[in-house]
């Protein structure tokens, strides 16, 4: 795997997202705002193909994400990753929910503490994940862009009606 680090970053109505890649993964997805990238058309294609894919997600939320991403580093967060993946666009799973989809009844708080570690925001949907009461609790990115993530979400026209959230977003 090569030491070099690429980065693209595109601006979205919630903030600018900068996406870090090597050679052959997808590294990281943050909101950073303080980061301005000039044009480098000298980025792998699977970097560009993100940036196109999550622009795409900005206007259609039901874009499913189809990119090479780094390997999660234990097993654990490796079943989390594979759960988030289930969770339909629009849809929401708790804390608790996500722990027995990956036979870890009780283990919510190791749930989250998983969640809490995905460099992937939004490609790995860990905004989906809510308090089990219907609150939002945890994003890396903060409650309000995973506020307007859940929203947004809700408005597509094939998934909308379908969040089961409890907290009026």
């Amino acid at each position: 795997m090569s030491s070099e680090v690429f980065q693209s970053s595109l601006k979205t109505v919630i903030g600018r997202i900068v996406i870090s890649a090597d050679d052959q993964f997808i590294t990281k997805l943050e909101f950073n705002n303080d980061v301005v990238l000039g044009a480098n058309h000298d980025i792998p294609e699977h970097l560009a193909e993100s940036v196109r894919q999550v622009s795409a997600y900005f206007e259609h939320p039901e874009t499913e994400f189809h990119l090479p991403l780094v390997p999660a580093p234990t097993i654990f967060q490796t079943e989390i990753r594979a759960a988030l993946a289930n969770i339909v666009c629009g849809q929401t799973e708790t804390y608790e929910a996500m722990a027995r989809k990956v036979n870890k009844q009780g283990a919510s708080r190791a749930v989250g503490m998983a969640l809490s570690r995905n460099p992937l925001l939004i490609i790995v949907p860990c905004h989906r994940v809510i308090g089990s009461n219907g609150s939002l609790t945890g994003f890396a990115g903060g409650l309000h862009r995973k506020r307007w993530l859940l929203t947004h979400e809700r408005k597509s026209p094939l998934f909308a009606g379908l969040c089961t959230l409890n907290e009026e977003l």
